[in-house]
C-alpha cells in the first residue's frame, strides 16, 4: 500500500509540474522497469521482451527530451 500512494503522489507531483503528455511518456519507462525486475526476481527471460522493450524506450525519448529541454530553455529565460 506504501509504494502504490508514494506511486500517485509521485504522478500528481509530475502533472502539477509538467504537461500530461510528458508525464505519462516518462511513465511508460515503468514498464521497461518491471521487466527488468521480473528478470532478476523471477528469472523471467528478457530476450523475447527486447522488441517491446526497445519501442517503449524509444517512444519515451523521444517525446520526453524535447519537453525537458523546452523545459530548460525556459528555466535559462528567467
Amino acid at each position: 500500500m506504501l509504494f502504490r500512494s508514494g506511486y500517485v503522489s509521485t504522478w500528481f507531483a509530475a502533472l502539477s509540474r509538467a504537461p500530461a503528455v510528458d508525464v505519462t511518456a516518462v511513465l511508460v519507462i515503468g514498464a521497461v522497469i518491471t521487466a527488468l525486475l521480473a528478470v532478476a526476481v523471477n528469472g523471467t527471460p528478457l530476450v523475447p521482451q527486447l522488441g517491446w522493450l526497445a519501442v517503449l524506450l524509444v517512444g519515451a525519448v523521444l517525446v520526453g527530451v524535447p519537453g525537458w529541454r523546452g523545459h530548460d530553455a525556459l528555466a535559462g529565460a528567467t
